[in-house]
């Protein structure tokens, strides 16, 4: 049978769709084989889950690696990946018709970004992508967390004719040492906060010199196995992560008017507090955590922390 012209460069093309280091189920393989250019369609938290090879060369910090997890055009510049995301209005009008009030607000990156650093992933290291936005973003969760802890360090320092204990429990929930239940849930609500039009990623590395030291393990001392120390004879280790870089995030907060009412009224909660006075004070503390302290990992080396968008420079 006579071969159809082109169907050997074809057929080259598709056994290079998927690299032969990166592992993946054979059902998958074969589709990536009859569509080569999928790869670069699927979602950005599929491809930095599943599209990471298992044979890192060892005379590079593997940047090529994350090049080909980030679609084909990565470098060790940024690049900018629009996304496709609801806006914050429509998420805040269709609450406001249920008596909550809400809050947003925007905040640039002051310098770069990571959340989700130490999350279980086949390259060690992880960062927090949405999946189904293919997006990072910021769980509410985190946003909670950093907002309770400054306002406790307020009310230790009575840095705050606001917060107190009843106030603090009132929009954060029962302290951590009491039984958590729905009747001690708080009325602040925290959203995932998620990029404002567009997204920066870049790769930034991680180098621990002192590997064997943190790992524990032995080495020979004479006739023994000691611990060993961390030493200059070590070699440093190079470790790759993502971070967001130059982001805008937009944050959405909110407090539960209805169930604040009801739990002044059954004299639950202190009868001179206002909704909107609770959500501005707590607008205020998020943004105060944000600017101060940061969000996400390596805080104390500067990253996770945001500025106003206006005061923001390249």
């Amino acid at each position: 049978m006579k071969r159809q012209p082109g169907s050997r460069r074809r057929s080259e093309d598709r056994q290079r769709a998927i690299p032969s280091e990166i592992r993946l189920p054979k059902d998958v393989c074969e589709l990536f084989q009859m569509v080569p250019d999928l790869k670069h369609q699927t979602n950005l938290n599929w491809r930095c889950a599943y599209m990471i090879g298992w044979k890192p060369e060892k005379d590079k910090l593997q940047h090529d690696r994350w090049h080909k997890v980030l679609g084909g055009e990565y470098k060790l510049g940024p690049k900018k990946l629009p996304i496709g995301l609801p806006p914050a209005t429509e998420i805040k009008d269709s609450l406001q018709k249920q008596g909550y009030l809400m809050e947003t607000f925007a905040l640039r990156t002051d310098w770069r970004l990571v959340v989700g650093l130490g999350a279980a992933h086949v390259a060690d290291t992880a960062m927090t992508i949405h999946r189904i936005y293919s997006a990072p973003y910021i769980p509410g969760s985190a946003l909670k967390g950093i907002t309770r802890d400054w306002v406790r360090q307020q009310i230790k320092k009575h840095a705050s004719a606001f917060w107190n204990e009843k106030t603090f429990v009132l929009a954060f929930g029962s302290p951590h040492n009491e039984p958590q239940s729905p009747k001690n849930r708080g009325v602040a609500l925290f959203f995932d906060a998620f990029p404002k039009g567009g997204f920066t990623i870049r790769v930034d590395v991680m180098t621990p010199h002192f590997k064997d030291y943190y790992e524990g393990k032995q080495m020979d001392l004479g006739n023994k196995k000691v611990p060993t120390p961390p030493a200059d004879w070590l070699s440093p280790t190079p470790i790759e992560f993502l971070t967001v870089e130059n982001t805008e995030f937009e944050f959405l907060i909110a407090v539960d008017a209805y169930r604040l009412k009801k739990l002044q009224d059954a004299g639950k909660a202190p009868g001179d507090v206002n909704a909107q006075t609770l959500l501005d004070e707590v607008k205020k503390a998020l943004e105060s955590a944000l600017r101060e302290r940061g969000v996400g990992a390596k805080t104390r080396l500067g990253y996770g922390l945001f500025k106003e968008v206006k005061e923001w420079r390249r």
